[in-house]
C-alpha cells in the first residue's frame, strides 16, 4: 500500500529532528552553589567558641619564650641603669662631704656618704660578677666604673701608710673624678640628646645572654691571676706599714 506524500514527509521530518537530537552536545549540569553562612544571631556564639577552640599554630609556640627573653633583657637593663644612677649618687654626695668637711669643717654628710658609698661598693661587685656571668653587659660602659673602683680601693693602703694627712684631699679627688666620670657616662648614653629612663637601655645590652668562653675566662683570670696579684699587694702594703710605723724595727719577710 502507497504512502500519501503528507505521511511521507511528516515521517522525513520526524526523522530530521530524531537525529538532530543525537548529534546535540550534552551541557553538563552546574553544581548547585554552597549554602551561605547563616547570619543568624542565634548561632553566632557558637562560630566563636569554634574559633576559639583551634589550636595555636607551631608558629605561635617561641612567643612566650621571647617575652620571657625580653622581659630579662629589660630587668637587666633597669639593674645596670640602677648601679649607675647609685654610683653618681654617692660620687655626688661624697664631694659635697668632703667639700663640707675641708672647707667649712661641718661633718653632718657624712654618715650618707658612708653608706652610699658602702652601697656603690657592693653594687659595682654585682656588676663585675654579672661582666663573668653573662656578657650581655655592655663592658665598655662599665669596665671604666670598675676599674675606677678597684684604683680607688688599691690606692687607700699607700696613702694611709706614708701620707694619712692626705686622706681627705685624696678623697675628695676621688669624689670629683668619680662625678665627672658618672656623667661622662650618662651624656654618652643619652638617646637622641635626650635623658630617660631607664639610662641604660635594651639596645645597649650586648646579644648574647650566656658564653661559656666568657665564663671561663672570667674565672680563669680571677683565680689565677687577680686574685693572687692582690694577697701579693696586700702582704706588701702590709710589710711597708710594719716597717715604716715601727722605723724599721719590724718587717716582714717571705723567709720570717
Amino acid at each position: 500500500m502507497r504512502e500519501s506524500p503528507r505521511s511521507q514527509r511528516r515521517f522525513i521530518i520526524r526523522r530530521v529532528v530524531r537525529d538532530r537530537g543525537m548529534n546535540l552536545p550534552t551541557n553538563p549540569v552546574p553544581p548547585p552553589n554552597p549554602p551561605l553562612p547563616s547570619t543568624n544571631p542565634d548561632t553566632a556564639p557558637a562560630l566563636a567558641a569554634s574559633a576559639a577552640s583551634v589550636p595555636p599554630t607551631i608558629s605561635d609556640a617561641p612567643l612566650p619564650q621571647m617575652r620571657a627573653t625580653s622581659s630579662s633583657r629589660k630587668a637587666t637593663a633597669v639593674l645596670l641603669s640602677l648601679c649607675l644612677v647609685l654610683f653618681l649618687v654617692a660620687g655626688v654626695f661624697s664631694l659635697l662631704d668632703d667639700s663640707l668637711v675641708l672647707f667649712l669643717d661641718l661633718h653632718f654628710l657624712t654618715t650618707a656618704s658612708g653608706i652610699l658609698t658602702f652601697l656603690t661598693f657592693l653594687a659595682v661587685m654585682l656588676v663585675y660578677g654579672l661582666v663573668g656571668l653573662t656578657p650581655i653587659v655592655p663592658k665598655r660602659i662599665f669596665l671604666p666604673i670598675i676599674l675606677f673602683t678597684a684604683l680607688d680601693l688599691l690606692a687607700v693602703f699607700p696613702v694611709l701608710i706614708y701620707r694619712h694627712h692626705w686622706l681627705l684631699q685624696m678623697d675628695w679627688t676621688r669624689s670629683l673624678l668619680q662625678v665627672a666620670l658618672a656623667l661622662s657616662i650618662v651624656r654618652r648614653l643619652r638617646v637622641e640628646g635626650k635623658l630617660r629612663w631607664p639610662i641604660v637601655t635594651v639596645e645597649h645590652l650586648e646579644t648574647r645572654a650566656f658564653s661559656w668562653l666568657n665564663l671561663c675566662a672570667f674565672l680563669l683570670l680571677n683565680v689565677f691571676a687577680l686574685l693572687p696579684a692582690f694577697v701579693v699587694y696586700l702582704a706588701l702594703c702590709a710589710s711597708l706599714a710594719l716597717g715604716h710605723f715601727s722605723d724599721g724595727f719590724l718587717a716582714l719577710r717571705p723567709s720570717g
